[in-house]
């Protein structure tokens, strides 16, 4: 599992993807782009697949241990408890991502009752896994991606995707690590930015 960073001494720091986690005094946490906006992001993905109509919808994501896998499940139950079936944990699989682990996943939830009918995927190299396993079938369920990915374009017929917005991220990160390297010493700080 990951481990906090501690230093030795007390040094700006700025992390773009969750929490860093620093001795008390030298404590910056920039969540640039995160929490806020990957639960919100997660639930608006999730929320337009049952808009669409399906009402058994499976989440695959990293493991529950890192931050923004965690932030992506709790947008999820919230889009659930907002507008869509009970959560049921058997249309959830979270862990360290594989093939056969994300391709198992899938014909879990689609054998499920009731199956599955849409999928929300938690990163984009997820997303490829799931793409890979679904290439064959016939049935092939609707989806919704967390994070755009190369080629995604390409891809016919298309999918959705939650994109982040990197540009907007780092600018908003180099901007806190500045403040930071130019004496301010305040507080523990949060930022978020990003679109979807």
């Amino acid at each position: 599992s990951p481990q906090p960073v501690r230093p030795r001494r007390q040094m700006p720091a700025t992390p773009l993807d969750g929490l860093l986690s620093l001795a008390a005094s030298a404590a910056i946490w920039v969540q640039v782009g995160f929490a806020g906006m990957v639960t919100c992001a997660a639930r608006e993905g999730v929320a337009h697949l049952l808009r669409a109509g399906h009402l058994s919808v499976g989440f695959i994501a990293d493991t529950p241990l890192i931050f923004t896998a965690a932030e992506r499940l709790r947008g999820y139950r919230e889009a659930l408890a907002k507008g869509g079936p009970p959560f049921n944990p058997d249309l959830v699989h979270m862990e360290l991502p594989t093939e056969e682990g994300v391709a198992g996943a899938i014909d879990r939830m689609l054998k499920h009752a009731p199956p599955a009918t849409a999928f929300f995927t938690g990163n984009s190299r997820i997303t490829i896994m799931f793409l890979r396993a679904i290439r064959n079938r016939r049935d092939r369920p609707a989806l919704v991606a967390f994070d755009d990915f190369e080629l995604a374009d390409m891809l016919r017929p298309g999918i959705t995707v939650v994109a982040q917005d990197a540009d907007s991220m780092g600018r908003v990160a180099a901007e806190l690590l500045f403040c930071r390297l130019d004496g301010d010493a305040g507080r523990p700080s949060g930022s978020t930015c990003g679109r979807h």
